[in-house]
């Protein structure tokens, strides 16, 4: 079929190097144009120089962070014969306050998207993806003194927005409470994998003794005692072979002397990563409780099947409101048994992909085909 519609993405950064935001929009576009015939065009805010042929998508590299160069880039982004004089143009805002600004208060691109928005009201739609929504911290932190300005851009941005999205119940609540009396509709839709969904996923007793951590950076995702203590149980019990770090930048030395061997896999595809992922019997994750629906690498842990021992502050953080319970779709430490048990990571194998499999990246995908073919018609 050929495509009649178009959409423009605006986002930080893509893949490569791989980032979550840009891994989502990347698939979420691939999966408009698979399905539906709709091509899109991305806007990177990040100074990369990106290529079409790495991405396989049109990109247009903001040369500065001002309101008039995203108003511009969104007007020489459409694809003029794409529209008859009665269809709207889409954008869609790939929102991480801290991609688009160091401290999280991106008014050029509130102003530069209502500007945009403002010069063909009756015809020009903004959908707007919330991956955040603004940082908390102490008050001697500097996220607690800029937190005011960070909640004021995006509820800006909300008051632009015609169709909202977010990951998490906990920031959709937010949302629909600042949208009150607006005209944004708020859908909340946990993020999907992104690393592919295997149809099928072999059993945990089929599997390599082994555990995945994504992300691990210098300087970040110190572990603590107690944290080692659990992995030096599940290590020992489980006869854990190998702990595989994934990222671009893994860090082997936070895993030295838990008695296993370490191996870190650098730059891999998403094709790469999958069969890793299929012969792995625990992931690990930093993301609290309260949020793991946000968390790509949660979701590609439900989507293979492999359960995911969470290290995120539980005791500071309030329970998740996207329906995942600890013990049944993620382990705690606390929740660590003495002795490795096949048969309770299979149980929470099997209600992680059970949770994950309504929430695909197709369903994103039909989310924003539906919005832009009701506005259509």
């Amino acid at each position: 079929m050929t495509s009649n519609k178009s959409i423009i993405q605006v986002v930080p950064a893509l893949s490569p190097p791989s980032n979550g935001v840009g891994d989502y929009a990347l698939r979420v576009a691939e999966c408009l144009k698979a399905q539906y015939s709709i091509d899109t065009t991305f806007i990177v805010a990040a100074p990369l120089h990106q290529r079409e042929s790495e991405v396989g998508f049109p990109v247009n590299i903001l040369r500065e962070h001002s309101a008039a160069s995203i108003a511009r880039a969104l007007e020489e982004s459409a694809l003029p014969t794409d529209f008859s004089a009665a269809d709207s143009q889409f954008a869609m805002l790939q929102l991480s306050p801290y991609g688009f600004d160091k401290n999280g208060c991106p008014f050029w691109l509130v102003r530069g998207l209502r500007d945009w928005v403002c010069r063909d009201a009756n015809r020009r739609k903004l959908i707007t993806m919330f991956h955040e929504l603004y940082a908390e911290g102490a008050p001697w932190t500097r996220t607690f003194w800029v937190s005011g300005l960070q909640r004021k851009a995006t509820r800006d941005i909300l008051t632009t927005t015609h169709y909202a999205m977010t990951g998490v119940q906990k920031f959709a609540q937010q949302l629909e409470a600042w949208s009150s009396g607006r005209r944004a509709t708020v859908k909340c839709l946990p993020v999907p994998s992104n690393v592919g969904e295997p149809n099928a996923v072999p059993r945990i007793s089929q599997r390599k003794r082994r555990i995945c951590a994504f992300g691990i950076r210098a300087g970040g995702n110190p572990l603590s005692d107690s944290v080692v203590g659990v992995l030096r149980t599940v290590i020992g019990r489980g006869a854990i072979e190998e702990i595989a770090v994934l990222g671009d930048s893994p860090i082997a030395q936070t895993f030295e002397g838990l008695g296993c061997r370490v191996e870190t896999y650098k730059g891999l595809a998403a094709d790469e990563l999958s069969p890793i992922l299929l012969d792995t019997i625990l992931g690990l994750s930093w993301y609290p409780p309260e949020v793991l629906a946000k968390s790509g690498i949660f979701a590609a842990y439900c989507a293979h099947g492999v359960p995911a021992l969470v290290l995120g502050s539980p005791g500071r953080q309030s329970p998740s409101r996207d329906g995942l319970e600890p013990r049944m779709h993620f382990l705690l430490p606390s929740g660590v048994t003495q002795h490795y048990d096949p048969d309770q990571f299979q149980r929470i194998s099997d209600h992680a992909r059970q949770w994950y499999a309504g929430h695909g990246v197709a369903e994103h995908a039909r989310t924003v085909a539906g919005f832009v073919h009701s506005e259509n018609g």
